[in-house]
């Protein structure tokens, strides 16, 4: 009887809950939110330039020969109403270190045409920092809910 009671306090106090996880996940990636600034008017080369240089630290355990940039694209504004942006501008990795860091961010599409067909196509995000541009957060179909990476 005594187990029952303290199985069924633990469960109405939370501990080991999901929405207590959800929080202490959501406490830990904030801790690893870049301090973004301004991306500046060379933004697209240089974002370019260091994801292809972070690649090896990004994805240390798949094939890499051949990646691509499918596209790339600021999350400030000023895309054509045709280009369908909230989704990225409001998922996870608003939800991971907000609004602020997002202005300054860079999305690409990376494909990784040697890799296995489900670790093939992934989402980054770049941003500015004071030490120069930084992946900050990557979505592929393995990781739906999308992560703040240090990279």
């Amino acid at each position: 009887m005594k187990r029952w009671f303290v199985l069924a306090a633990l469960g109405i106090s939370g501990c080991g809950g999901s929405e207590l996880q959800n929080v202490s996940a959501t406490v830990s990636a904030q801790a690893k939110c870049p301090a973004s600034i301004s991306p500046g008017p060379r933004a697209a080369p240089q974002a370019s330039k260091a994801l292809f240089a972070s690649l090896s630290k990004l994805y240390p355990t798949l094939n890499r020969s051949g990646a691509t940039v499918q596209g790339m694209f600021g999350l400030a504004g000023g895309l054509p109403s045709t280009i369908r942006t909230k989704r990225y501008t409001t998922g996870g990795a608003s939800k991971a270190c907000g609004s602020k860091v997002i202005a300054n961010s860079w999305l690409a599409f990376v494909r990784l045409p040697n890799a296995p067909a489900d670790a093939s196509d992934h989402v980054v995000y770049l941003t500015r920092t004071a030490k120069g541009w930084k992946v900050w957060y990557e979505w592929n179909p393995q990781n739906p809910e999308g992560a703040v990476v240090d990279v």
